[in-house]
């Protein structure tokens, strides 16, 4: 068992790294104690937005003979309103000595798809950083309400424009558009077997 998800994952690195850092998460049920537990054993400094339905849990499984990697991950509970406004409360009262903000993972189902954008307008106001790795409908909301990077996969930047980019000089005049929308000042692209490309 490992604590997970995209936020936590960012938090658990820049832990390692030396960086000072604290995870928001939305948690509730016995496997919302049991990664509160995780993340005490490691050190990462943590708070948990309490929610009635359980934490999801995903699984890796490991094939033996091919020697592939498959993730399995599942679709967590339904957005809790309340977990969601305590969030942003939580951002406007307790964050104010933070540089930056990330934004990592997918939103729950039924969240407003405008929250990311909620909380990329909070950060700005506060003169935050915020960085975001989202995908869909919350991605572009949040990056028109304008962020410091934003770190699409290919796949999303695809599906964010609407059409295959098949070519480096494609994907960089998408990253180019975005920044002259000011919509972010850094594009970070993740390529897969390809690498990254920073814009």
């Amino acid at each position: 068992y490992h604590p997970g998800g995209g936020g936590i994952n960012v938090a658990r690195v820049v832990h390692r790294l030396g960086g000072s850092v604290q995870a928001l998460w939305l948690g509730g049920g016995s496997t919302g104690v049991q990664l509160a537990d995780m993340l005490d054993a490691e050190g990462v400094s943590h708070r948990c937005m309490a929610t009635a339905q359980a934490t999801r849990m995903g699984f890796s499984v490991h094939e033996t003979q091919s020697g592939r990697d498959f993730r399995f991950v599942m679709p967590g509970p339904t957005a809790d309103p309340a977990a969601l406004r305590q969030v942003l409360q939580t951002l406007k009262s307790t964050a104010l000595d933070s540089r930056y903000w990330v934004i990592s993972g997918s939103l729950p189902p039924e969240a407003p798809q405008d929250f990311y954008a909620d909380i990329a307008r909070l950060a700005r106001a506060q003169d935050k950083r915020l960085v975001l790795d989202a995908s869909g409908p919350a991605l572009m909301a949040a990056m028109r309400a304008g962020v410091f990077m934003v770190k699409p996969s290919l796949r999303e930047m695809e599906e964010a424009v609407g059409r295959p980019l098949p070519t480096m000089p494609q994907r960089v005049a998408v990253a180019r558009e975005w920044l002259e929308q000011s919509w972010c000042e850094l594009v970070a692209l993740s390529l897969g077997p390809e690498g990254a490309l920073l814009v």
